[in-house]
């Protein structure tokens, strides 16, 4: 029998035993993105990563299957232009730790103030999308520069707004290098 919750608050208190099944009806109540099913884990040592393994107790936690890819809702992404910065930055995280495609929701996906910077070294291979024919939009709010020291003159050197980059002394092969698609 499959139990079904509301909401990643009501998954975090619900306790399985070895291969139940929970849905989930959507990351936050009301809403039904970042739902799906998700299998109990006798597991203590995956580490709770807040879009597809969630540690319960001290006995184990709830896992996604994500055989057909990682959606950046599970994580709390939106595609409302509700800043959700904190969430991209989680999931952009998880997938570039563990490898895979990770699918960005349809619509304005506001990452807020959020500045992400990833340096991957030696990290699975992995690809960001949106959803196709300019259907995600990334935006953010309107974020303060930071603070310079004016006297040094150097007024090129604030940090992007989303920055990728790799090791420049390691040449990955082709089929292992990272990718960002839209």
């Amino acid at each position: 029998m499959t139990n079904s919750v509301a909401n990643i608050t009501e998954l975090r208190q619900s306790i399985g035993t070895a291969g139940d099944v929970i849905l989930l009806a959507g990351y936050v109540g009301g809403n039904n993105t970042g739902g799906g099913m998700l299998t109990w884990l006798d597991d203590t040592s995956t580490q709770d990563d807040g879009g597809v393994f969630y540690l319960v107790n001290s006995n184990g936690g709830w896992k996604r299957n994500v055989a057909q890819g990682i959606m950046a809702d599970w994580f709390g992404v939106t595609g409302d232009g509700v800043d959700c910065g904190e969430a991209v930055l989680t999931a952009i995280n998880y997938v570039v730790s563990n490898g895979g495609i990770l699918q960005f929701p349809q619509g304005e996906v506001n990452i807020g103030t959020t500045r992400i910077e990833i340096t991957t070294m030696n990290d699975p291979s992995f690809i960001i999308r949106g959803q196709g024919h300019g259907s995600t939009h990334i935006t953010w709010d309107n974020v303060d520069p930071i603070a310079m020291d004016i006297n040094t003159g150097n007024y090129t050197s604030e940090t992007a707004l989303l920055k990728f980059g790799a090791d420049p002394t390691v040449i990955l092969p082709r089929h292992l290098r990272t990718a960002f698609v839209s």
